[in-house]
Order: structure tokens, then C-alpha cells, then sequence
């Protein structure tokens, strides 16, 4: 038996596993529901989501395996993580790593096995989304593509279990604090998002199971026809990449990032973050979006907190344009001398004139008791001064409508922030 090389980034490997909190959790659905559907795909008795610590293969959700763990000594999985891509064992007692390793010659007697790598948000490998068989055999292309794309679903599953997790955290802990109040209103923005996330999340993965079903069908009836396959990976692909950008939308806003400093982003990413994110809430109430200008304008922020002033900008024109017949909220940009103005509009007739002078006030709030604390203006207008700008009323409008100042980029800025920016996250 050959052991596998410990990866050189090891310690860090490790450090990031653990910042997952995942170890030696309860089974959960999520999980067990994806590991069965590939098992289906791949014809095979075994699946595992597998999670390697510093001396042991830990089994998230398993198919077919009893036991809850193994020695990382003896795994498959500890050479399928130092893989970038696909790992395939198509008979074991040819291979010299594993002819004579006791999963393959005592116990469950593993004779193939074919994995992809679990791959964070950092670029740490923490484990393998992989299947197994008593028996040599290969996968073909169809069922390698299917375990690629719910590999990539699955690690999109532990990110958001992670974000959730941190969510949970960030609330305990201003929760007895003199900004206790001003977060309740951040959470209850952040939970209103959660809820139409998991339906945004569940809908692809419900077609995603249609296509799998249909092409059973093909193949039981012996119709496979390679461009029907193709089509339908296709669109498995496009449905994973539709979920990792709607939670890729929701973690940038998540984040608490006040104390990171100014990076450069446009304002078009700014803005696919927010209607990501409000999606579910637009398409329930039917409104009508509208993009007006040029967005392909980068500005010095940080997304997260500009995604949160649009949002709120967002959620209010939502809320008091609710019922009305041929609703819609437009986006705009504009440019001045110094700063680029995006504006958020909606159908409604303004806000009253008596109210003008107090709507960015804390507390104030014309919405009913028990659907805001009245917080998210003042929040706003905070989040845009401390990046150098100022949020308004545009009291010409004859619709209701806010308008957003920042500040342009200089030349300065621009090649600062090629030396100091963060990723986007």
C-alpha cells in the first residue's frame, strides 16, 4: 500500500477545514439528498461527501457505508485531494497505491472509486464528493460531468452552511451591545433574504432532479441520444452556476465588512448582487425592473455595504409600491463632475412633504408596527457618508425616488488600489 504525501499546505488545509464548524455534525438532507441522486446517476452501491482532518476521513453524508469514519491513512480520498480535478481508480488490484490496502482486501472489498475534489472559497481541498463500486468499472462522460457539477453543489452547501453559521455568531454577538439595536435591523433584512434564498436555491435543484429522471428514462428505454445528454448537462451546468451566484450575492452582504478598507468594484457587480439577492421578493410581488445608463462604472467602496443601501433602497420601494397594479423600480446612473449618481425610483407618487425632513432619522419609520424598526435610511445614509458621499430625496421627482452620490475615482486611488484591494468576496 502506498501512503499518499501530505499536502504542503497542510497546517493551513486544516485550519480552514475547521473554521467550517462541520465535523462530527448530525446527518442533514441537504447533503443526504445529493449523495443519493449521484449514486442513482452513477449505478453504484456507495457514495460519500468525505471531509479529511489531520488523522481521519470523516463522512459527512454516505451512501451504502455504515461506518461514520475511517483512518486517513488508508483513504482514497487522501490522494484524490491532492488532485485539482478528477480522481478515478477503475480497478484497485492494478493500481500499486491501493492493490493491497484493507478497504480493497478485507471489508467492503473497494474495487473502484472516482472522486472530485471539495474546493473552499480559499482554494483549500477539505475533502472529496466521490462514489465507489465492489466492482472494476469506469464512469462515462455523462456521469463524470453529473459528479462534477453536484461536487460543485455540494461545496456550495458547506459555504452557505459556513455563511449561516456566521450569521448566527454576528447576531449573539451584538445581541447585549449598544449597536444592538441598529443590527436587528441589518438581521432582519439579511433573514428576509434567507428565506427567498432557500426557495431560489431549491428551484434548480428540483429541475436539476427532473433532467436526471428523464435521462433515466432514456437509458432504460435504450434511447440515449448524445445531444439530448449534452443539452441536458448543459443545462444542469447553467443551473449550478445560477446557484453559486445567488449565494455568492448573499455571503458579500452577510459579511460584516465595515472595518475593511475602500477596494475598487463596479457598479454593475454591485447591482447583480442586489437583485440576486431580492429576486425571490420581486418576482412575488411582480414588479417590473428597469435599467436605465451606463453601469459599467467602478467606483472606491465596499460592496458589501453598497449592496446593503441598495437593498434597502430596494426593499422600501417593494414595500410601499405592495398591491399596486403595474408596479416598477428603476435603476439609473448618471455622471457629475465629481460623482456618479446611481438613483433608485419607484412607482410610487413621493413621500409626503410633512415626512421629508425626518424619513433618515433613527426610529422614524412610516411602515406598521412590526415591519421595521425605521433604522434602514439612517443606516444607509451612515454607510454612503462614510464613503465620502451623501444619499437624498430628489424632491423633483414626481415618483419616489432616492439618489446615491459617490465620490469618482482619481488617478491616485486607481493605482492605490491595485497594490491594496481585496478580492471580491
Amino acid at each position: 500500500m502506498k501512503k499518499a504525501k501530505i499536502p504542503k499546505n497542510e497546517c493551513q488545509r486544516l485550519e480552514n477545514l475547521l473554521s467550517y464548524n462541520i465535523l462530527d455534525t448530525p446527518p442533514e438532507s441537504d447533503f443526504d439528498e445529493l449523495t443519493r441522486f449521484i449514486a442513482e446517476i452513477c449505478d453504484v452501491p456507495y457514495a460519500i461527501i468525505s471531509l479529511l482532518d489531520d488523522k481521519r476521513q470523516w463522512f459527512k453524508s454516505r451512501v451504502g457505508i455504515s461506518v461514520a469514519e475511517t483512518s486517513k491513512e488508508i483513504s482514497f480520498c487522501s490522494h484524490a485531494i491532492l488532485q485539482d480535478d478528477f480522481f478515478q481508480v477503475t480497478n484497485a488490484l492494478d493500481d500499486e497505491r491501493f492493490f493491497d490496502n484493507p478497504l480493497v482486501t478485507d471489508g467492503p472489498k473497494i474495487m473502484f472509486y472516482a472522486a472530485f475534489p471539495l474546493i473552499s472559497d480559499e482554494g483549500f481541498r477539505l475533502g472529496t464528493f466521490c462514489v465507489l463500486d465492489r466492482q472494476p468499472r469506469k464512469l462515462n462522460s455523462f456521469q463524470i460531468n453529473s459528479l462534477k457539477v453536484v461536487s460543485h453543489q455540494v461545496m456550495s452547501q458547506i459555504e452557505l452552511r459556513k455563511t449561516n453559521q456566521s450569521l448566527k455568531k454576528m447576531y449573539k454577538a451584538v445581541k447585549d451591545t449598544n449597536d444592538h439595536v441598529m443590527s436587528r435591523e441589518r438581521m432582519a433584512t439579511l433573514g428576509e433574504m434567507a428565506a427567498g434564498l432557500a426557495h431560489e436555491i431549491n428551484n434548480p435543484l428540483g429541475v436539476i432532479s427532473l433532467l436526471s429522471a428523464e435521462i433515466r428514462q432514456l437509458v432504460a428505454k435504450n434511447e440515449v441520444d448524445k445531444n439530448q445528454i449534452n443539452t441536458a448537462c448543459e443545462k444542469v451546468e447553467d443551473l449550478v452556476l445560477r446557484i453559486g451566484k445567488i449565494i455568492k450575492s448573499f455571503k458579500t452582504v452577510a459579511r460584516k465588512p465595515d472595518l475593511d478598507p475602500l477596494s475598487k468594484d463596479n457598479l454593475m457587480n454591485i447591482l447583480e448582487d442586489t437583485l440576486s439577492i431580492s429576486s425571490d421578493k420581486i418576482k412575488n410581488q411582480g414588479v417590473k425592473i428597469h435599467l436605465e445608463g451606463d453601469f459599467d462604472k467602478s467606483v472606491m467602496c465596499r460592496s458589501g455595504e453598497l449592496v446593503q443601501v441598495f437593498l434597502n433602497l430596494l426593499f422600501n420601494a417593494l414595500d410601499a409600491n405592495e398591491g399596486l397594479k403595474d408596479s416598477w423600480v428603476k435603476f439609473s446612473v448618471s455622471d457629475q463632475p465629481e460623482f456618479i449618481v446611481l438613483s433608485v425610483t419607484d412607482s410610487g407618487l413621493g413621500i409626503d412633504i410633512k415626512e421629508v425632513s425626518e424619513i433618515m432619522n433613527p426610529f422614524y419609520t412610516t411602515k406598521p408596527i412590526g415591519k421595521g424598526l425605521g433604522l434602514g435610511l439612517g443606516i444607509s445614509k451612515k454607510i454612503v457618508e462614510q464613503h465620502k458621499g451623501r444619499l437624498q430625496l430628489d424632491l423633483k421627482s414626481k415618483n419616489t425616488k432616492f439618489d446615491v452620490f459617490l465620490p469618482k475615482i482619481n488617478i491616485s486611488q486607481g493605482e492605490k488600489n491595485v497594490e491594496t484591494s481585496r478580492p471580491h468576496c
